[in-house]
């Protein structure tokens, strides 16, 4: 699915540029948040490599990565 180039041109008029330079913006635009979207739905691909890779090995998300906040947390917790 691409972005709808009738709809989204008349947004642009005030730039005063040529329909082609309109068009390429738009594909920018559209490339950039559908690579938002992607990632925030987990549906990018590289995410999807490492869900992959981190359910062959066995890990989960908190064993990747220990910030000083959550290991101070733990031990208030544990006092």
């Amino acid at each position: 699915m691409g972005p709808d180039y009738e709809k989204y041109r008349p947004l642009l008029d005030e730039f005063n540029l040529a329909d082609d330079k309109r068009d390429e913006f738009i594909d920018v635009m559209w490339a950039l948040l559908d690579s938002f979207v992607a990632r925030a739905y987990g549906t990018d691909a590289v995410q999807k490599v490492v869900d992959k890779q981190r359910r062959s090995s066995g890990k989960a998300d908190s064993d990747e990565v220990k910030s000083d906040e959550t290991i101070m947390i733990t031990e208030l917790n544990n006092d």
